[in-house]
């Protein structure tokens, strides 16, 4: 796949399906997508790795304890959100199931606390059982999975830059690892990875997804965000 060039709205391909993601500035956010954006925030599931274990498996989700290191919501047709994304990651997927109605999940991870030891081995586990619930529920061909989040600050020193690199590039791998293995869908990063250094509210990456529609609002001030692709093609893109 091409990756498609940024012009404010843009659509990620794979086979007869397609997720769109609308990218949006907090500052100029457009009456359009605000209202949207607050239905889904008002009717849809907030995927929020700060919850409690108590509150995640009220909601059904899977996540790596009272540790914030990730939450995963349910495989159903409800909108999702998820805000606060910083360093951390997440996944949006959607399929469509024998109904004809969309269905979707959407997660939250901070890799410096998903990728380590037990809790990557269960965070593998629980990606690769909504992977397959998806993949069961859904016709064949309909399913389409994006990454988004992620940081790689610039620094003057080429050391302290090639560890955030390989940091965020490990972490995608790892991620595109599991969605491929398991389902055999090559993943699309559909926004590169931020390049401030500081973790700030005016930073940070919030996720709107709309599952009937199949539309991903992004919201997010630094536009470098409209640059997608496979891992390989960011790092031609940001490394340097």
């Amino acid at each position: 796949m091409e990756s498609p060039e940024f012009n404010g709205e843009s659509h990620v391909e794979q086979a007869d399906k397609v997720i769109f993601a609308c990218f949006e500035n907090p500052d100029t956010l457009s009456p359009e997508s605000k209202e949207k954006i607050d239905q889904i925030k008002k009717e849809g599931v907030n995927i929020d790795w700060h919850a409690t274990q108590g509150e995640l498996e009220k909601r059904d989700m899977k996540h790596g304890c009272d540790d914030g290191s990730y939450a995963i919501s349910p495989v159903d047709s409800k909108d999702k959100y998820s805000e606060g994304y910083f360093i951390c990651l997440g996944i949006v997927a959607v399929g469509r199931n024998r109904e004809g109605e969309n269905i979707s999940f959407m997660s939250h991870q901070n890799p410096g606390a998903t990728f380590v030891e037990e809790i990557e081995e269960k965070f593998s586990v629980n990606l690769a059982e909504c992977l397959t619930t998806l993949k069961e529920q859904s016709i064949e061909g309909s399913i389409d999975i994006v990454f988004l989040g992620g940081q790689y600050p610039r620094f003057d020193s080429s050391i302290t830059e090639e560890y955030y690199w390989d940091a965020y590039e490990e972490s995608m791998n790892k991620m595109r690892d599991i969605v491929f293995s398991t389902i055999n869908i090559e993943p699309t990063i559909i926004t590169g990875p931020k390049t401030e250094e500081d973790a700030t509210k005016e930073n940070e990456t919030n996720a709107y997804f709309s599952t009937h529609d199949r539309r991903l609002y992004v919201v997010q001030d630094d536009y470098t965000l409209g640059q997608a692709g496979r891992v390989s093609d960011i790092q031609k893109i940001y490394k340097r």
